[in-house]
């Protein structure tokens, strides 16, 4: 064999062995299992070629051209397996099973084929040579042979370039497919001429086999993401990240992710799973946003608030980029915030929003070209009631009034603040007089509760913005005119809640 021949076969068998150099990283996806048995066998089978050119002795000649036959059909079995199991195919425990038998049997027959001579018509003898075996006349079952493993390999490139086709019209990017289609061309016409028509010294099944599953290595497995991160060593870095991440291809297809990810979202990656179909299935759990401006809503303390940044990934020859994704966690953050913004807008004591507030939204009020009414109210006694009851008392008093507002509002979709001390006011958009008196009573009822056998006591004023130039604080002032003509009134009471108050604080002593 001279020099440019044993170049070849050391560049092939060099590619068969690169694999194995690597095998640990067959196991990141279960989609790709298999492929880890495919890779081994060819390396056995590299070390068959190498034996059977470097081997002098005609009967081991013999019988280790014989058992290169197994060696194939093993090999093509097996990447059948793969392939199927790479379609996401279930792949029964038979094909397991009659790969093992017909590979037993294929044994027995190869190495007694001196006595029936099935696969070669050729007998082992002394004066054997390499050239004499390669020669050799072929049996009948050397055509059973090649028809069932040609049929399986048939059924696994149509099954193949059927999928990298689909796949190429997704991508919008035809060289993987013609990239393999090419390859599978040139193999096919090799071993078929090395089969009928010339025999080559060197065995093209070999090398054709060995180049058509490198090729498949490189254009569906190799420019996989995740193994392109794994072979880069950033495994350990992704491993180890404090945040979340995914990682998508250039088919929007959800390929790896963050185990907190996975156990979080109960996320399969098993199954073929697009990016957007995703995240409206965590939506429930989880609020995605890319920018702080995208939080329109209120927060939901009911699921996380995950910020989510986007880097590009590039694939070898792929047009399109695949995508990691990194989801920061800023749920506490949003809540500190939620609650920064509650606490500068509302009255920790009552629960209604403050006068800062109403200060905020005087503007956008004045500006608006709504009509509205606004309702100010004032506790009656409420100096009396803490001088006499006590400040907790009086500030229970406060509450109580509170959730009746709360209660109005809700009912009536009007607007509760507290003023300050005990000024309350209801801010009642698209509103008239006429609409609002027809249901006051409705409203002096409710809020005209009882604490401690005392009846809430207050004086009300109500305005109505007369014109669209009429400024908040001139409504307001009007309301307030209003409110202090009724509290004048009341004054008159104010001996009697007196009185009543006195008789309760007896009461409460002598209950001590």
């Amino acid at each position: 064999m001279n020099i440019f021949l044993w170049m070849i076969l050391f560049t092939v068998s060099f590619a068969a062995f690169f694999p194995m150099t690597i095998i640990k990283v067959f196991n990141i996806n279960k989609k790709y299992y298999y492929f880890k048995y495919v890779t081994i066998i060819l390396f056995i089978w590299t070390i068959h070629t190498w034996a059977r050119l470097l081997v002098t002795n005609p009967y081991a000649q013999y019988y280790l051209g014989l058992n290169l036959y197994p060696i194939i059909f093993f090999v093509v079995g097996m990447f059948f397996i793969a392939v199927e199991n790479y379609l996401n195919r279930h792949v029964s425990k038979i094909y397991f099973s009659i790969l093992g038998i017909f590979t037993i049997i294929e044994l027995v027959i190869v190495n007694t084929n001196a006595l029936h001579q099935w696969m070669w018509i050729l007998e082992p003898s002394n004066t054997l040579t390499y050239l004499d075996i390669i020669h050799a006349d072929i049996g009948v079952f050397y055509y059973i042979h090649v028809f069932i493993c040609y049929s399986l390999l048939l059924y696994v490139l149509v099954h193949l370039l059927t999928n990298l086709y689909r796949n190429a019209k997704k991508d919008r990017d035809i060289f993987p497919f013609l990239f393999m289609v090419g390859g599978i061309v040139v193999g096919i016409t090799l071993n078929l001429i090395h089969i009928f028509v010339y025999t080559f010294t060197l065995d093209p099944t070999y090398i054709v086999f060995v180049i058509l599953i490198l090729m498949f290595y490189f254009v569906v497995y190799i420019r996989d993401l995740k193994l392109i991160l794994t072979i880069n060593r950033n495994e350990f870095i992704l491993d180890n990240l404090r945040e979340m991440y995914l990682i998508v291809n250039q088919r929007n297809e959800v390929i790896d992710a963050s185990q907190e990810f996975i156990d979080y979202f109960n996320l399969d990656l098993n199954k073929t799973i697009l990016f957007e179909d995703l995240l409206k299935e965590i939506e429930n759990k989880a609020i995605i946003y890319k920018d702080i401006k995208d939080l329109k809503t209120k927060f939901d303390s009911t699921r996380r608030y995950l910020h989510m940044q986007m880097k590009f990934i590039n694939i070898p020859l792929y047009k399109y980029p695949g995508k990691f994704y990194m989801f920061y966690d800023e749920s506490e953050h949003r809540k500190y915030i939620n609650d920064m913004n509650y606490i500068k807008s509302h009255d920790l004591m009552t629960g209604l929003y403050n006068r800062n507030h109403f200060e905020e939204i005087k503007a956008k009020i004045d500006e608006s070209a709504q009509s509205y009414v606004l309702i100010l109210f004032d506790l009656d006694g409420l100096k009396l009631c803490n001088d006499i009851l006590g400040h907790e008392f009086g500030d229970n008093l406060l509450i109580e009034f509170a959730k009746g507002l709360k209660i109005v509002s809700e009912k009536y979709n009007f607007m509760p603040i507290r003023m300050g001390g005990d000024e309350f006011l209801l801010i009642a958009m698209n509103l008239n007089i006429k609409m609002l008196e027809s249901s006051l009573k409705d409203i002096i009822d409710i809020l005209s509760n009882e604490v401690n056998e005392i009846k809430i006591s207050f004086s009300y004023g109500y305005a109505q913005r007369d014109s669209h130039s009429e400024s908040l604080e001139r409504v307001v002032s009007r309301a307030d005119n209003n409110m202090y003509l009724m509290k004048e009134k009341n004054i008159m009471n104010r001996v009697d809640l007196k009185k009543h108050l006195q008789e309760v604080a007896k009461k409460e002593i002598t209950k001590k």
